[in-house]
């Protein structure tokens, strides 16, 4: 389980996914917008335990949304393969027709300056 974390932490955590999965996010997945991606990668640090993770960020209405999926995953019996689930949750959170939760996704990337990470 993962222990609540201060609000940087968490930031930082998110960070150091997008980071480590540049290269996947450059080179993209056919449909799938690199917004989306970038949001996948962020948040799959957390799809462990996201209510206390992404909680503490103020993103009550994401981290349900994570948790609602991390089960649908666990239920299918999908191992986990960071480079696969990040895939697999970005082409999900593409299709997300939520406001409260893209809204919490964008500020969640404005936090972790996703974009200038994937470029550095």
């Amino acid at each position: 389980m993962i222990e609540p974390r201060a609000p940087e932490a968490a930031i930082a955590v998110a960070t150091q996914s997008v980071r480590r999965n540049a290269r996947q996010i450059t080179n993209g997945i056919a449909g799938v917008s690199t917004i989306a991606l970038l949001a996948a990668a962020a948040v799959v640090p957390f799809a462990a335990d996201p209510v206390t993770a992404l909680a503490g960020l103020g993103s009550n209405a994401l981290a349900g949304w994570l948790v609602t999926w991390a089960a649908t995953r666990s239920a299918a019996g999908r191992v986990f393969d960071e480079e696969a689930t990040i895939a697999d949750l970005a082409r999900d959170l593409a299709s997300v027709r939520d406001a409260q939760v893209a809204a919490e996704m964008q500020i969640l990337l404005a936090q972790t300056d996703a974009t200038t990470v994937v470029l550095d």
